[in-house]
């Protein structure tokens, strides 16, 4: 993944940030009154105190380093639909949440369409508690929405990120966050997990991004992803990278330039993971592709009209394949290719272009009440060299 080429921004103290605004133009936000007034924004600035605050206008092609800092606690920074618009200057954020000193929380920001910046909207570090809502991110250089280092229980909810140079959404060695009901178009990636876990992510629709739809990269663990739509991404639809013990349940996903769904090994084995109830669809690879995966549970899947074969394992061990429909592949139903001790268990494989289901230097596989039939090859082809597979009560027809 592309790193970071910008430095984060540190407060030096409350003196020093008047000095430095006074030098670059930048406002400090008056402090409210009270809770319940409502502090106007005209311009680029920081908030240093509670409270709730309007952007009352268009800020357009700003050359500042960060618009609008937050470092405060309970803040509410409504855009009211206003747009905060930079010049694609490096390094620059939009908007960006940042502790001054102990963790932040209680932060929500709604309502404001931000372009033209490395880094849309930005929760730097221990940012904790707090809500992206309804925002509009396009046309950055990094990412749209970025959480970062530590950040923890926010919510992201009913945001579009769009056209943005890398992950439309990114969450980065952040825990236990909620990304609900987005929209991520024509980035770099679209939901992008990385080195994380306790994530959810549901709701959310990933499309014609130019690599994969929703990545889960570098020991993500413990996340749900469910009830996603992942299509026309130029990678895979959903991709697990050296990730265990996740949940991949109930998401629709079609037409991919990869796979439907991947696990793979760069670094460790993707293990423990459930793939489940998801419908694959056309996708240009395989439905389900595992590589280097092991004890992984796939099941009640419909995988059906990819281009190549609906289920296929590689250098993939003791996995579980259970109950899914695999019909209508260009490829074979289910491929097990130096895979090892896996058990095949009441799946079936039909009008598949090939064979139903194939074992090729496969060992020690346990295939029981599987059905192939219909397929334009053989309903099982098991080569030479695969030893001590056991085969319990399939139907395999020609």
């Amino acid at each position: 993944m592309k790193d970071r080429s910008y430095r984060r921004i540190q407060a030096l103290g409350t003196v020093l940030l008047l000095i430095m605004s006074m030098i670059a133009g930048v406002s400090v936000a008056a402090a409210p009154t009270d809770t319940n007034t409502v502090t106007h924004i005209d311009s680029c600035t920081t908030i240093t105190q509670p409270g709730r605050y309007v952007l009352t206008n268009d800020i357009e092609n700003s050359q500042e380093t960060t618009c609008l800092v937050i470092h405060s606690d309970d803040v509410i920074l409504n855009g009211n639909g206003h747009r905060i618009d930079g010049v694609d200057a490096e390094p620059s954020t939009g908007i960006l949440v940042e502790p001054t000193d102990a963790a932040l929380s209680n932060v929500v920001i709604r309502d404001v369409v931000v372009t033209d910046w490395v880094t849309g909207i930005e929760f730097s570090m221990e940012v904790d508690n707090s809500t992206v809502k309804n925002t509009v991110v396009r046309s950055n250089l990094a990412d749209g929405i970025a959480l970062f280092f530590n950040s923890r229980d926010n919510r992201i909810v009913d945001n579009t990120a769009s056209n943005n140079g890398n992950a439309g959404i990114r969450v980065d060695n952040a825990a236990e966050n909620k990304l609900f009901d987005n929209t991520v178009i024509q980035n770099r990636v679209g939901l992008l997990i990385i080195e994380s876990g306790g994530h959810v992510l549901q709701g959310n629709i990933a499309k014609r991004n130019d690599g994969d739809g929703i990545a889960l990269l570098d020991f993500v663990s413990d996340t749900l992803v469910k009830d996603n739509t992942a299509e026309r991404n130029s990678g895979d639809g959903v991709s697990l990278q050296s990730s265990s013990e996740n949940r991949i349940k109930h998401n629709t996903i079609a037409r991919n330039d990869g796979n439907g769904i991947a696990l793979s090994e760069p670094f460790e084995p993707s293990e423990n993971n459930i793939i489940a109830r998801n419908v694959l669809t056309r996708n240009s690879d395989n439905g389900i592709s595992l590589d280097g995966a092991n004890n992984n549970t796939i099941t009640r899947n419909t995988v059906q009209r990819n281009q190549n074969d609906g289920i296929n394992l590689q250098l993939s061990r003791t996995n579980r394949i259970t109950h899914n429909t695999v019909r209508r592949n260009g490829g074979d139903g289910v491929v097990l290719c130096r895979s090892d001790n896996n058990t095949l268990k009441r799946n079936t494989a039909s009008n598949n272009s090939d064979n139903g289901f194939v074992l090729a230097d496969a060992n020690n596989n346990v295939l029981k009440r599987n059905t192939a039939v219909d397929n334009g090859g053989d309903p099982l082809v098991v080569r030479a060299d695969s030893m001590g597979n056991q085969f319990i009560n399939n139907t395999f027809e020609s």
